[in-house]
């Protein structure tokens, strides 16, 4: 009887996944894209760079949240209910990270002549060791980089989808999944910044 109890539990507990969970998750998700559009594409003149595919990433690894999180219910919740709800608080705040991550990968790069500044989803290839035990790599997935136009000297493109811009600020990628979005952000980066930034083709192939 007591695991026939836990049983349910747990089914209770799965069907407030599908049922609350993931759409909470979602509405984050669009909240912050609408916020991104409310503050970057107020201005006319902007040139929107989009690659949906740029989705897969956040799409699998949040998918794979939420795989993990009924895995570790079904283990846990007969004999570890109090972690089996931990599990689920910890997953729900890195869904709604993802969440916001989707939303600022499908806002994409936004080249804003009004304010000079070309915007586009964090980069964290650079991250440390620090950054990732402070967890900014889960905190900072819905973070949108801004850099001033006047301030790109460099423009690189390597063989693949990315670029790197490079000025006083450092250095930033921007991921694309194919060349040609890619060449039609460096394309637009350049015709709206009025210092010219020198572009590199580094390693550039036909691939």
């Amino acid at each position: 009887m007591a695991q026939k109890k836990n049983q349910g539990g747990a089914n209770l507990v799965l069907m407030a996944i599908g049922i609350v969970f993931i759409p909470l998750v979602l509405t984050f998700g669009l909240w912050h894209y609408m916020r991104l559009r409310g503050k970057y594409l107020k201005s006319k003149g902007v040139r929107r760079v989009v690659d949906i595919w740029n989705l897969g990433v956040p799409f699998y690894s949040f998918a794979g949240v939420v795989l993990g999180t009924y895995m570790l219910i079904i283990t846990t919740y007969s004999n570890y209910q109090a972690l089996s709800y931990a599990v689920i608080i910890v997953a729900l705040y890195i869904g709604i990270k993802l969440a916001q991550r989707s939303a600022s990968c499908y806002f994409g790069a936004a080249i804003i002549p009004e304010s000079g500044t070309v915007v586009f989803p964090e980069d964290m290839a650079g991250y440390g060791i620090e950054d990732y035990i402070k967890l900014k790599f889960i905190r900072n997935l819905s973070r949108m980089d801004e850099v001033e136009l006047n301030d790109i000297e460099k423009i690189s493109r390597q063989s693949g989808k990315r670029l790197y811009i490079h000025g006083p600020f450092g250095s930033r990628g921007i991921s694309f999944t194919n060349k040609q979005k890619r060449d039609e952000c460096i394309a637009a980066i350049q015709s709206v910044a009025k210092r010219k930034p020198t572009l590199i083709n580094e390693f550039e192939s036909s691939n």
